[in-house]
């Protein structure tokens, strides 16, 4: 079972007192300092001196202040120090509050958008290509390793069910959904023709229109209304199961990861994670009921199997129903300025283009 998604709502400031977004002891400059050193940090990727805060900082400070500034924001726990001679590097905490509180978000570009939005309406009709489209483009645009949870069997909605008794014992369930996906099984059965067709004429005359989920609550509560046992089980055995991982989840970019890796040992582990499908369906099946983008850092993601990486993912809606999630996954290091609001934009431009609307 995965474990609890702990959330970290992303919102930037736009200016002013920051005390109500930080912690206590965080004062407006050491924020401002704080949000400079991170910067600094994403950007290069070297550990922050006294010199780039005290030449990059809002109005006029001193290296000697920028001094004192990095000691207090190192005494509570936001930046390191790796070398005594060195500066200063954003500790996990520190990535933290940067994200939730500190951030200045660069959306896409317009030009960017009109990008993202040709990919998807390039890709065809079918869900399951429009998901895998948006995950190859995320990954070339953010230049990280990106994930995608196709649509889940749950959130689809019923056009209709065909049986057919093969022999043996067998009957073929076709599953017909909308927006033309279609899934097929091999069910144990000696329902008779009539059965059969019973069971086909629930599902176009009760469970049309609906999703898998809702289908399945329909023919308990129907069972218990008096439909018979043999009819619900068999409708209830011709709904697709869930996804298996393989089919789940596309993950494309891998090769960026090669550039991105910290080290070697974390290069390894990065990319087994990316090919254990089975944890990486479970994360995504976790964040599918979000409240928009989430951020997995340092434990968070760890809690998930993933000790080395960050998260940056978003749910998308297959119309009103929670469809599955798109996301980044790469280093502690990566631009989240840039990337949380690319993530967020794919997501609505997929749910968009699932409804037949537009992402804004």
């Amino acid at each position: 079972m995965s474990s609890p998604v702990q959330r970290h709502p992303l919102r930037a400031p736009d200016s002013g007192d920051l005390r109500d977004l930080v912690p206590l002891a965080l004062r407006p400059r050491a924020a401002e300092v704080l949000r400079e050193v991170v910067d600094a940090y994403l950007r290069s990727g070297e550990p922050v001196g006294s010199h780039v805060i005290a030449e990059h900082a809002a109005g006029h400070m001193s290296a000697a202040t920028a001094r004192v500034v990095l000691s207090e924001l190192a005494d509570q726990g936001l930046l390191s120090q790796p070398h005594t001679s060195a500066g200063r590097v954003p500790t996990e905490r520190g990535l933290r509050v940067y994200v939730s509180a500190l951030m200045r978000a660069r959306p896409p570009s317009p030009r960017a958008r009109g990008e993202i939005d040709a990919v998807l309406r390039g890709a065809g009709p079918l869900p399951n290509d429009i998901v895998r489209a948006a995950s190859e483009h995320l990954a070339e645009r953010c230049e990280l390793a990106a994930l995608a949870r196709r649509p889940r069997v749950d959130a689809l909605r019923i056009e209709g069910l065909r049986l057919v008794a093969i022999g043996g014992g067998r009957v073929l369930a076709v599953a017909i959904f909308t927006d033309a996906v279609v899934r097929h099984r091999v069910l144990e059965s000696d329902a008779s023709p009539a059965e059969l067709e019973r069971v086909q004429n629930l599902f176009a005359e009760t469970l049309a229109g609906l999703t898998v989920a809702e289908a399945r609550e329909r023919l308990h509560g129907e069972c218990e209304a008096g439909l018979d046992a043999r009819t619900r089980a068999l409708g209830e055995q011709a709904l697709p199961e869930a996804d298996p991982p393989d089919e789940a989840v596309y993950v494309c970019g891998r090769t960026h990861i090669v550039d991105r890796a910290p080290s070697p040992e974390q290069l390894g582990d990065m990319l087994r994670v990316l090919d254990d499908k089975r944890r990486l369906r479970d994360l995504l099946d976790a964040l599918v009921a979000a409240d928009g983008v989430q951020v997995l850092l340092g434990d968070d993601a760890a809690a998930h199997g993933l000790r080395v990486c960050s998260v940056v993912a978003a749910p998308y809606f297959v119309g009103a129903s929670p469809g599955g999630t798109v996301g980044i996954v790469g280093p502690l290091r990566m631009e989240y300025a840039r990337v949380i609001p690319l993530v967020t934009y794919t997501a609505r431009a997929i749910s968009g283009i699932l409804r037949g609307a537009d992402a804004a």
